[in-house]
C-alpha cells in the first residue's frame, strides 16, 4: 500500500480521512503489510492516523531516505529495503 507520511513515533498518517479508513481496513485484513513510501514521506506526520509503524512488516524506499529514520524504523521491527 501507499501512504502519504511515515514516522517512526507516530506511525503511518493520511491526510484523506475515506483513505485513512481503507488504509486502516486494508492493515486489519493483511497477514503482512508492505507500505511504498518515497523518502518524502518519511519523518512527515499528518491528520489521521492510519496505524502505528510496528504494523509494518516491510517499508520499500528509495535510497535518498534520511539514515537515522530508516534506522529508527528497523529498531521498531519494520525491515526497510532500499531501491
Amino acid at each position: 500500500m501507499g501512504i502519504h507520511a511515515v514516522s517512526p513515533r507516530w506511525g503511518l498518517t493520511n491526510v484523506n480521512l475515506a483513505e485513512t479508513e481503507t488504509d486502516r481496513a486494508v492493515i486489519s485484513a493483511g497477514t503482512q503489510v508492505i507500505v511504498v513510501a518515497d523518502a518524502t514521506k518519511l519523518g512527515r506526520v499528518s491528520a489521521s492516523l492510519v496505524g502505528p509503524i510496528e504494523r509494518v512488516h516491510i517499508l520499500i524506499t528509495d535510497k535518498s531516505a534520511p539514515p537515522e529514520l530508516v534506522s529508527e524504523i528497523r529498531q521498531r521491527g519494520t525491515e526497510v529495503i532500499l531501491a
